[in-house]
């Protein structure tokens, strides 16, 4: 797993700019007419009619591609019972936490002594040929083809598959299926490769791993369910792997239970995500690993959001004999601790916390390229970053690092995020320029940051 931290504006960051632009549509010869930008339509009416009254149908408007009884599944209200709005919220949580519509619009009619709802929503394109991005501090941009099907068969199942090339070379194929929230259990899968130039441990890696997670509903929002996963390390220097021909391999089982009241998946503004997982790798890695991760949203006011992000991973076993230099954490950058060099800190353990405030410059607006739409927005935030990573208990003190800073995020479709910050926190360096992908909260879990 993976995600960047530049000095300067170099010929790197100028290819960031032509990729966000190239994403979101924004590189066309002006007066061309082929892009639109549209306002996204409220998704309630205040107010609505025949609440207290029995639905009578639920219509449903704007499918081209998707099935229309899946659809019905994922809906709390259901013709025959009361209609109740705040039901409305449920069925947007579910809806929006598929990834194919830009815009869900929810309205009633009354007809006599009953209700009709009516969803009208905009479905993105099932399925689109991309550009893959990544970022790391370790190896800079890496960039590439890529396609994703993002309602295969209709049905809001994902599969993609990306190539990129520059400072890393990887290839990474994915395949995950709605959550229904019922009896049915939601699959994640992952295979991932990886050769790139391992700067934190001075050595050329060769890397693949693949991840399954199994996950079932087990009531009142919470999640659980066993994860497998396998890590295969080839290395060009003598000392880095455990094994005498320069590789390892190593194979992981546990579990996960989790609990999320986000009020949306895309973009949260209010409700939390608690994760607790562990899993117990053999092989050339020998240790339990546990990751406790807690994220908290608030919306002090509209176009506001205030953020909270805990993380803290515990590993036993000794660094060196049970845990190979490869499998520790490397503290300070774009992904753990901004305004601090990357690798200030390492250990086997990691706390990472993150406070940020942003508000929404541009909010979120539906841009149509001919037949193709996506979601862009913009939003300036303040944060501040703590963190620490240690191998003893007595050095989690002494390991901790802080900064604070400011920056502009691009939410765009593909890579969900662009993150562009100025922070400061160590000491004699002056300000820090970083530069990462996706929302922080996901990155800072990346093997690879």
């Amino acid at each position: 797993m993976k995600p960047s931290y530049f000095y300067f504006l170099s010929g790197q960051v100028r290819t960031i700019f032509l990729c966000l632009g190239l994403l979101s549509g924004t590189i066309v010869q002006t007066g061309c007419g082929l892009i639109k930008i549209i306002s996204k339509p409220e998704a309630f009416v205040d107010n609505p009619k025949g609440v207290g009254k029995v639905i009578k149908a639920i219509e449903i408007n704007g499918l081209s591609y998707t099935d229309e009884n899946f659809i019905r599944e994922h809906l709390f209200s259901q013709p025959g019972e009361i209609y109740d709005d705040g039901n409305n919220q449920e069925d947007f949580v579910q809806l929006d936490g598929l990834g194919i519509f830009s815009s869900i619009q929810f309205e009633t009619r009354e007809e006599g002594d009953e209700v009709v709802l009516v969803i009208t929503v905009s479905e993105n394109v099932p399925w689109l040929p991309s550009i893959a991005l990544s970022i790391t501090d370790e190896n800079g941009v890496s960039i590439g083809p890529a396609v994703s099907f993002s309602n295969f068969m209709g049905k809001a199942m994902k599969l993609s598959a990306s190539a990129r090339f520059g400072g890393t070379t990887s290839y990474q194929a994915t395949f995950l299926t709605p959550w229904y929230g019922d009896d049915r259990p939601q699959i994640s899968a992952q295979i991932y490769s990886l050769s790139r130039q391992n700067k934190l441990d001075d050595f050329y890696e060769n890397s693949l791993e693949a991840n399954l997670d199994i996950l079932w509903d087990i009531g009142g929002d919470y999640r659980a369910g066993p994860r497998v996963t396998m890590i295969y390390m080839r290395s060009d220097t003598t000392g880095i792997t455990h094994n005498d021909d320069n590789s390892d391999q190593s194979y992981g089982a546990g579990f996960f239970i989790g609990r999320d009241t986000r009020n949306l998946l895309s973009y949260p503004t209010q409700g939390s995500v608690l994760i607790f997982d562990a899993i117990r790798y053999e092989g050339s890695l020998r240790t339990l690993r546990s990751n406790f991760d807690f994220r908290l949203y608030f919306e002090p006011a509209k176009r506001h959001r205030l953020a909270l992000y805990t993380l803290f991973t515990f590993s036993s076993g000794d660094l060196i004999t049970d845990i190979p230099v490869w499998a520790d954490f490397h503290i300070g950058g774009t992904n753990t601790v901004r305004g601090w060099e990357l690798d200030s800190r390492r250990g086997k353990n990691q706390m990472l916390t993150v406070l940020e405030y942003g508000f929404m410059v541009l909010e979120r607006k539906i841009v149509r390229i001919s037949k193709i739409q996506m979601d862009i927005g913009i939003q300036l935030a303040a944060f501040a970053d703590v963190g620490s990573a240690w191998d003893e208990a007595n050095e989690w003190e002494q390991n901790l690092i802080a900064g604070a800073g400011v920056g502009i995020r691009l939410i765009i479709p593909t890579t969900g995020m662009l993150r562009f910050d100025f922070a400061h926190g160590q000491p004699e360096i002056g300000i820090q320029f970083h530069i990462g992908s996706r929302e922080r909260a996901s990155a800072q879990r990346f093997r690879v940051r």
